[in-house]
């Protein structure tokens, strides 16, 4: 065998089985991704693979942001909330070593810490998210969704460039609308966005509040 043709047999060999590692890699990450509902649901906590993939990383932080929902977690044992609490912490800290700058990771990290009491550490990474992500529209609408729900003042105070960015889309404005009466100074906040929103924004919003109101 000449030495170019052992050069590209050795280089195939290495190829395979790194492909082969990171398939595998790739399959136990989306598999924990996958437990993390059943971990938390016997009262244990687990501690979920980090892929490779964005989209493995990203079930694992879905499934995560789904299990911390109050209306979800709100029939669950104490010791179960707290399960699934830990288990989303340990994942989102374990991503965010890996991507500093996640802003999804950051955001179920602070949903995390908040059902675990550690109010300082939940508002810090709530921060952070808004930082990382300021205007992925569907990461702010889970912000401000937690903010309003939470009725923390300073978690509202971090979402206010939220709400501008939510007066942009449709979706974001809908969901304005809904919240409108949920929260005293929500009225405020969104009168204070109206100045960097486009005429157009201002007057879809106040468009969907009119069928809000007038539905009942």
């Amino acid at each position: 065998m000449s030495k170019r043709m052992r050069g590209q047999t050795i280089a195939l060999i290495l190829f395979t089985a790194v492909s082969g590692w990171a398939m595998k890699l790739e399959l136990q990450a989306f598999l924990s991704a996958a437990s993390i509902a059943h971990a938390g649901q016997s009262g244990d906590t687990a501690t979920p693979k980090i892929g490779l993939s964005h989209w493995s990383i990203q079930m694992a932080l879905r499934n995560c942001d789904f299990q911390l929902l109050e209306r979800v977690s709100a029939f669950r044992t104490s010791r179960q909330r707290l399960a699934f609490a830990k288990t989303c912490a340990s994942f989102a800290r374990d991503t965010l070593n890996s991507i500093p700058t996640h802003g999804f990771a950051h955001f179920v990290s602070a949903a995390a810490a908040r059902e675990l009491g550690e109010h300082s550490q939940s508002l810090r990474n709530f921060r952070n998210s808004a930082t990382n992500a300021p205007f992925e529209g569907w990461i702010a609408e889970r912000r401000f969704v937690l903010a309003v729900n939470a009725e923390d003042p300073e978690l509202m105070d971090a979402v206010q460039a939220d709400i501008s960015t939510l007066l942009s889309t449709q979706s974001g404005a809908e969901l304005l609308a809904l919240y409108y009466s949920h929260s005293v100074d929500l009225p405020a906040r969104i009168n204070r966005a109206f100045l960097s929103a486009t005429r157009a924004q201002e007057q879809r919003f106040i468009n969907l509040l009119r069928q809000k109101l007038s539905s009942g």
